[in-house]
């Protein structure tokens, strides 16, 4: 959320200005998303991964 220094106080507002001074507001602290950390997709493809090999015991299973 953004922070007014000259009113010391946090505004719940997308503006770049304070609605009660005016005043330009501090949004260096606000964190971006970028999406999911890179040890969820090694998860994902792990699973796909094991899946497949358990497809393919169990198609060889019925053959």
């Amino acid at each position: 959320m953004p922070w007014c220094d000259t009113c010391d106080k946090q505004i719940e507002t997308a503006e770049k200005e304070c609605n009660d001074c005016g005043a330009e507001l501090d949004t260096s602290d606000q964190v971006a998303v970028d999406g999911p950390p890179w040890h969820f997709w090694v998860l994902i493809a792990a699973l796909v991964a094991y899946l497949v090999w358990r497809a393919v015991v169990f198609i060889a299973s019925i053959v």
